[in-house]
């Protein structure tokens, strides 16, 4: 059935939400050139004996990334992960995967045409794997309004039950940025009834107003027990959060 740090700018306004610009910053590679001596120009010198090479010298050890999770800390993480939000409302229609009585839950911010968040497909398999009883998962749908593909395929999900939004769904999200092809593929997801277009823009402006209350904007954004953190980053970095919550929740500790 059901089958690590980038996010996608995306931002509100009170009537709505606008695609924020992205801002790629471009780095400059200087290379340096190399030049050989003739023998018009180049000293003669002595030869000497050689130098042993060391086998760190060809094969450094490679700095740790950004976003490892030996670097990520959850006590000081980097802003705006770490924040604290509670209380976030949850809707019937947000499909939910794992028990209602589960220690753990985790809400996912996430949209059809962002990339990032087609990334955190397998991080969300390897996650209800590993914690089939303890973690439960809500989905609720977050895309800027001239995505026009990401509201389709939205609306058409929404209105779909959770089998299907955790089975096809999940594979729709693997490919984003999806195409007109991806989605009308689907066999699994039905198209639109003409009176159910109504009620699925309900439910999606609901999912919309919520994230922007939230300050959420951009794409993906989860909140596992209260605590937020932004982008797909790896699943060992998801599991350690998890596996702190849990053991938070066995000694009666607050969050």
């Amino acid at each position: 059935m059901l089958f690590g740090v980038h996010t996608t700018p995306v931002l509100f306004s009170a009537h709505g939400i606008v695609q924020g610009a992205s801002l790629i910053l471009c780095g400059f590679i200087f290379l340096a050139g190399c030049q050989s001596n003739t023998q018009d120009s180049a000293p003669v010198r002595a030869p000497s004996e050689p130098k042993p090479v060391q086998l760190e010298d060809q094969f450094p050890t490679p700095a740790p990334k950004e976003e490892s999770v030996v670097t990520f800390d959850l006590e000081n993480p980097k802003t705006p992960d770490g924040q604290r939000i509670e209380n976030i409302r949850e809707d019937d229609h947000n499909p939910v995967l794992g028990p209602a009585d589960a220690d753990v839950t985790w809400i996912i911010f996430a949209g059809w045409q962002c990339p990032f968040s087609g990334k955190l497909v397998e991080t969300i398999r390897r996650m209800h794997q590993a914690y089939p009883t303890q973690l439960r998962i809500l989905f609720k749908h977050t895309f800027s309004p001239n995505q026009e593909l990401a509201k389709e395929a939205a609306m058409r999900l929404i209105m779909e039950d959770a089998d299907t939004f955790w089975g096809a769904g999940m594979e729709l999200l693997r490919r984003s940025p999806i195409t007109t092809a991806d989605l009308n593929t689907m066999k699994e997801i039905d198209k639109l009834k003409d009176e159910q277009t109504r009620e699925a823009l309900v439910r999606i402006t609901m999912d919309l107003e919520l994230a922007e209350s939230l300050g959420i904007r951009s794409t993906p954004q989860s909140i596992i027990n209260g605590l937020r953190i932004t982008g797909s980053k790896s699943p060992e970095i998801f599991e350690k959060v998890i596996a702190e919550a849990l053991r938070k929740k066995a000694e009666g500790v607050e969050p």
